[in-house]
């Protein structure tokens, strides 16, 4: 069985957060276009790796590690707690917290904690502490992925927690675009994003049967962010080259009025691990006479 990888950042909120209601655009935060473009300009690294985030165990399945951003939430403790990192486990419905990792603290600082959890709540180093303290929702971020410094995810699990005991696992996968539907998964990595990147073909579908082709002798390569707003709506934006002649700005600008016309909602977004939505895509294109246009999404 492959390992599949999750991150769960912690909300509280009332309803049931798979509901289709209409969307408040004002109070959702999002990546800027300025940021993505930066992000691919820099090619930066996440200011934290992975193995910065908690870890929880069996939250779907059985011996599937999964990671966590969210604080050790830890009531009347005769320390401050708000902040702490740790290791969790989905103990047949019971979420159980194993240790406090040493995540901007020592070694020493974290073994105090946890044995005031011990003294406080009861358990064991072994079995680790019933975690009663804590209620409220975890959102589970599935095979968060690198993307130019952002780890992001289409996939997500919601749970449902009741002072300590786990009530519900819903699966509540972002929504997909209307463009997904004409080709055949990718199997890139480990897995986790093979169902992802058919919509990629499908554009590059779209774009032939819709795309007036330029004259050249030559092939020509670019680097595209294709940004999907709020309303659904696509448009397409020149990574590379950065200074275009007069030819790549008729190619160029063929490109983004077939973009302009693809129906609204063929793309939708991707969450990090900061709770923003990511409405863009990277794509590396390559425009050939013959050949028309050849897509893929940077996510290989």
């Amino acid at each position: 069985m492959q390992r599949i990888t999750c991150l769960i950042i912690c909300f509280w909120f009332n309803g049931n957060v798979c509901s289709q209601k209409p969307v408040n655009r004002t109070a959702i935060d999002t990546v800027s276009v300025k940021e993505m473009v930066a992000y691919f300009n820099k090619g930066k690294q996440p200011s934290r790796p992975l193995n910065y985030y908690d870890a929880i165990e069996r939250v779907c399945e059985a011996n599937i590690a999964r990671l966590v951003v969210s604080p050790v939430l830890i009531k009347n403790l005769d320390m401050p707690a708000t902040n702490f990192h740790a290791i969790w486990e989905n103990y047949y419905s019971q979420l159980v917290l194993k240790k406090i990792l040493p995540i901007g603290m020592s070694e020493a600082r974290a073994e105090e904690v946890f044995s005031m959890l011990l003294k406080k709540y009861g358990g064991s180093r072994e079995k680790g502490v019933f975690a009663s303290w804590f209620t409220g929702t975890l959102n589970a971020l599935i095979c968060p992925y690198n993307l130019y410094g952002e780890w992001v995810s289409r996939e997500k699990t919601i749970l449902t927690v009741d002072r300590g005991y786990i009530t519900s696992v819903d699966p509540c996968g972002i929504p997909r675009g209307s463009l997904h539907n004409c080709g055949n998964g990718v199997h890139i990595n480990d897995g986790c994003w093979n169902r992802d990147l058919p919509e990629i073909k499908c554009l590059e579908k779209f774009i032939r049967d819709n795309y007036d082709p330029v004259f050249t002798f030559f092939q020509k390569d670019y680097s595209l962010l294709l940004f999907t707003d709020l309303s659904g709506k696509s448009y397409v934006h020149i990574l590379r080259p950065e200074k275009m002649g007069w030819f790549d700005r008729r190619v160029v600008s063929e490109l983004e009025r077939t973009i302009n016309e693809l129906p609204v909602g063929s793309f939708r977004y991707l969450e990090t691990l900061d709770g923003r939505i990511f409405q863009g895509r990277y794509l590396k294109a390559t425009y050939s006479y013959r050949g028309g246009w050849d897509l893929r999404d940077y996510i290989h």
